[in-house]
């Protein structure tokens, strides 16, 4: 869903965080969810070109694949997949360092479970994860000693 929002000046943003602002509220979705992505614009028709041009040299969605996104059919094996996923896992999985947007799907694809990740060796790591320094990054993580309050 898009909201339009009418933004105050900059001179008419305080300094203060308070519950009622607009800009405290924006502040802290973009804080807690850093994915979250916002288009400023300065209007409706601003707003229209803006996504004109994000879509300028994209194909036309396919209406049917769309409405069967997260949806398992015996025809779409990625919607099947997807779905058979522990998302809690993958999610943790996503949030380990050197794991990216654009490797963790082929951690998946050649792990059953975490303690798989954990287990492999840094030559296989590096395959999945397409790179040496992400696969050190998180053999790293996995390996360190944590600290004992003792």
């Amino acid at each position: 869903m898009i909201h339009c929002l009418s933004l105050q000046s900059a001179n008419e943003i305080g300094d203060d965080v308070t519950p009622n602002s607009i800009i405290s509220k924006l502040s802290l979705l973009v804080l807690h969810f850093p994915r979250l992505r916002l288009v400023w614009s300065r209007g409706l028709h601003a707003t229209a070109e803006i996504f004109a041009m994000l879509k300028a040299n994209q194909d036309e969605p396919d209406e049917a694949k769309a409405i069967r996104v997260g949806v398992p059919s015996a025809e779409d094996d990625e919607n099947v997949r997807a779905e058979s996923y522990n998302t809690s896992a993958v999610e943790f999985l996503r949030r380990l360092p050197g794991v990216t947007d654009s490797n963790y799907r082929s951690i998946i694809d050649g792990c059953s479970c975490l303690a798989d990740v954990a287990s492999l060796p840094l030559d296989k790591l590096a395959e999945m994860m397409g790179g040496h320094r992400a696969a050190k990054t998180l053999r790293e993580f996995l390996d360190a000693k944590y600290p004992t309050l003792l």
